[in-house]
């Protein structure tokens, strides 16, 4: 549900939006260029034109702002050469050259000659705090809020603050003063709708909604998507619709309203047939999987987690991976599969700590720029004092300053980074420990219940299974390092054809995997056996029928999840 940065962005945009949603068609406009007369009055047309490229042809839209800055210095026109740079810095905010954008933010400010265009001045400060808000510092990027909301209300121009309203709701959610952001997002929804702007209305009600689902309101969170669908229908919005039916699903899922569930997640999954969306559909079809499962349908379950995993494996996003695995641990806990669950628990665990790796890092990287943006911004403030000489020498001490505090910081971020990483693998392997011992029950169970599943096996068959279980759980003749298939099927009186066909047909598994499951199975029940306690893992190891400790720790941490000596340490400690 954490879709807020998105939606603020979208609402800093609507400004441009609003000013292009009559717009001239682009050869109109060229020609108009051509023929006008009138500096000042090209200067304007050319701004417009650059609205269509904003979005297709960067390079086409920076050259046009440039020769329209340009002339506008030419003839003293500073409305047109502030309107100039402020689209400037938009584009360049859109392009993550963040240094650009305040740039021209600050020579909008300064080409601005006329105080009343307060318009032109809120739209500046809105820029600076979204920004701001990309690096995470939403305290600073709630100063440029408040300013740029303080131009409009200062000059009645209050409803036009609806997307400053939704970036600084986004910032407070962002800061986990939910409270404070609903606040916000109401005033957005309430000018939105006292000014009929209902094409809007969606969006915001998705905001609310969303900061409602963070504070596990779930009740109040689907009113406010319902309300949202019954507009985004209205206006035909396709892909607000898929979002609204994704996003109820999530919530009935959550309920454990199974059908409700379904049946909003199928309307998603046909709605995102065309759509670009490509981790809505992921999340979908995974959500799908889980609710699938829930009602015991085992195979469209698996059906759709397969289909969400062979998209996921095309996403770069390790978060789809991790909703995908989600979906499989559910599907074999369904179906009773704990060894299967296990295993999509251990690579769900790992992707867990790869994702939190690339998070730690990207904000280690986004520190550094934060620093050149900040920088950028205090040499724009530099130019402008009179003794640039001497405050340039304090700018610099300052920078050496902030340059030791960055390091300091990224020595804290690697050292807590240390520290996690320790405290997360030490939680995974308490997990991973109960569920070997709970999978250890299951196994005595699972002899137990064989022995009265046998009779409905042919007399062959039940011969040599039965023959099977005593070489093995009897004479344990996997203790034998050179134990092959060759030798039991000679002592079964059968050939290792056969033999082969009934452990992979009966046990899902080829013989060598079969024997290490005996070993370590026997070996699990000796590392936490009383008498053995001080007996080296080495030696158990060759007890249950490893040629070297090498190879006993990779199969017994292929099958479990965890090596010996952890699963030791942490096993005594539960029992």
């Amino acid at each position: 549900m954490k879709v807020f940065l998105i939606l603020g962005v979208i609402f800093c945009l609507m400004g441009m939006k609003a000013n292009t949603q009559n717009r001239i068609p682009p050869d109109t406009l060229k020609n108009q260029i051509i023929q006008s007369d009138s500096d000042s009055a090209k200067v304007l047309l050319k701004n417009q034109l650059a609205y269509h490229y904003t979005r297709t042809d960067f390079d086409s839209a920076v050259l046009l702002l440039n020769e329209a800055a340009t002339l506008a210095r030419k003839i003293d026109f500073p409305h047109g050469l502030s309107r100039s740079y402020i689209h400037l810095g938009e584009l360049y905010r859109m392009k993550e050259d963040y240094s650009m954008s305040l740039q021209y933010a600050d020579s909008a400010l300064q080409a601005n000659t006329d105080t009343s265009n307060f318009s032109l001045i809120s739209n500046v400060y809105n820029l600076k705090g979204l920004i701001f808000a990309r690096f995470a510092d939403y305290e600073q990027a709630l100063e440029y809020y408040y300013l740029a909301l303080d131009a409009l209300i200062t000059n009645n121009a209050g409803s036009e603050a609806f997307r400053v309203y939704d970036n600084i709701g986004t910032a407070y959610c962002k800061l986990k003063n939910f409270e404070k952001g609903q606040e916000y997002y109401q005033k957005t929804l309430q000018i939105l709708l006292e000014n009929e702007m209902f094409p809007l209305v969606p969006i915001s009600l998705i905001n609310i909604g969303n900061a409602y689902g963070e504070t596990q309101e779930y009740k109040e969170a689907e009113e406010a998507y319902l309300e949202a669908l019954q507009y985004a229908e209205k206006f035909n919005n396709i892909s607000q619709v898929a979002y609204l039916n994704a996003n109820l699903g999530h919530l009935a899922l959550k309920k454990e309203r199974s059908e409700q569930a379904l049946k909003y997640l199928q309307k998603a999954e046909n709605l995102l047939t065309k759509s670009p969306d490509f981790a809505l559909k992921i999340k979908v079809k995974a959500n799908l999987a889980k609710t699938l499962a829930m009602q015991s349908k085992f195979e469209q379950s698996k059906v759709k987690a397969k289909e969400a995993w062979q998209m996921a494996k095309q996403s770069k996003s390790k978060d789809d991976k991790a909703s995908v695995l989600r979906a499989y641990i559910v599907l074999n806990e369904q179906q009773g599969d704990f060894r299967k669950a296990n295993d999509f628990y251990t690579q769900l665990y790992d992707l867990k700590d790869s994702i939190f790796t690339e998070e730690m890092n990207t904000k280690a990287a986004e520190m550094e720029v934060r620093f050149d943006v900040q920088k950028k911004e205090h040499q724009i403030d530099l130019l402008n004092k009179e003794n640039q000489l001497q405050k340039a020498e304090n700018e610099n001490q300052r920078q050496r300053m902030m340059f030791l505090f960055i390091i300091l910081g990224a020595l804290i971020l690697i050292i807590a980074l240390i520290v996690i990483l320790f405290i997360r693998t030490k939680r995974k392997n308490k997990e991973l420990t109960r569920r070997n011992l709970e999978l250890m029950k299951v196994e005595d169970e699972n002899v137990r219940l064989s022995k009265e599943a046998n009779k409905y096996v042919d007399a062959k068959k039940d011969e040599v299974l039965q023959g099977l279980e005593e070489l093995l759980k009897d004479k344990k003749v996997y203790r034998n390092p050179s134990t092959s298939i060759d030798e039991l099927s000679a002592k079964l009186n059968t050939n290792r054809t056969y033999l082969s066909q009934i452990i992979n047909s009966h046990f899902d598994c080829n013989f060598k995997t079969f024997i290490n499951r005996f070993r370590v199975s026997e070996a699990r029940h000796l590392l936490i056996q009383p008498d053995h306690l001080n007996i080296t893992i080495e030696a158990i190891a060759a007890e249950v029928g490893f040629a070297s400790k090498s190879s006993f720790n990779m199969v017994f941490k292929k099958e479990t999840g965890l090596t010996p000596s952890v699963f030791q340490k942490n096993a005594l400690k539960r029992v």
